[in-house]
């Protein structure tokens, strides 16, 4: 798995170590992440609704020189961490259905993928993760699956019974990768009180058999509940970090409208 694959593979995520996004921003929460003293990244205004677009992705070069911010704009930006300048912008994906990679100097290299729910089709692709051995691992959210393919983008198995996985996180720190799914709840009205749909997070194998899972067969606010599982982080200790979009799925809805946690740490016990 080259640097490059790596770093561009993985900026469906929605969070990296030490950094949480939020509208129109990208910010370090870890004061010793980086030198640069800021530590924020500000996204422009869209030119057509004249709001910063929500940042849906951040992702930290391991070198820690660049920063990658993806928003749903459909825009991809590269920044400089020494002096924050915009350094690249990548805007040949206008297309949620579409795995893509680039080269380090923003070249289109190949993409694939079409919609439909056939193997190697997508119904949102909503994260990508990358494995030492190459393997790419595709959030395919509103078909309920993770598919894997090889770098090419040759397909060659998925993940079924799960919930609208969003998010995404392969630890490759261990000898076997381990990779953590955060499920999204129920989207219609019709199934929206279901229980045990999503809200939850995930841990399977490199071959897919789910070792845990951790949640409430509820959203909510309590201790061990999910509201909106949407983006994970881990530490070098093996801590998880969950950000949820907790606003959008569950607190503008309330009365009165009201801020909800959005951002849970797990502390690994043993």
């Amino acid at each position: 798995m080259s640097t490059r694959r790596h770093f561009l593979a993985t900026l469906a995520g929605a969070t990296a170590t030490g950094w949480l996004a939020s509208r129109g921003i990208a910010r370090a929460i870890e004061a010793n992440l980086i030198s640069w003293p800021s530590r924020v990244v500000q996204l422009p205004d869209d030119e057509l609704s004249h709001k910063p677009p929500v940042v849906t992705a951040v992702r930290l070069h391991k070198d820690g020189q660049w920063l990658a911010t993806a928003g749903d704009d459909h825009l991809v930006r590269v920044w400089s961490l020494a002096d924050g300048r915009l350094l690249q912008r990548l805007d040949r994906h206008t297309d949620w259905v579409r795995t893509i990679d680039y080269s380090p100097d923003g070249k289109l290299l190949f993409s694939w993928g079409e919609p439909g729910c056939d193997p190697g089709q997508f119904n949102i692709v909503h994260n990508i993760c990358t494995d030492k051995d190459g393997w790419v691992y595709v959030a395919d959210r509103e078909n309920h699956r993770v598919q894997v393919f090889a770098g090419n983008g040759k397909y060659e198995t998925q993940w079924n019974n799960m919930h609208r996985p969003c998010a995404l996180y392969m630890d490759v720190t261990k000898k076997d990768p381990i990779c953590y799914v955060g499920e999204l709840g129920p989207g219609m009205s019709v199934n929206q009180q279901a229980p045990n749909l999503g809200n939850r997070l995930d841990i399977y194998d490199k071959t897919g058999k789910r070792l845990a899972r951790l949640g409430d067969i509820f959203p909510g606010e309590k201790p061990g509940q999910f509201i909106a599982p949407h983006g994970i982080a881990l530490d070098s200790r093996g801590d998880i970090y969950v950000a949820e979009v907790s606003w959008t799925i569950m607190g503008q809805r309330l009365q009165p409208p009201r801020e909800l946690r959005s951002l849970q740490k797990l502390k690994k016990l043993n």
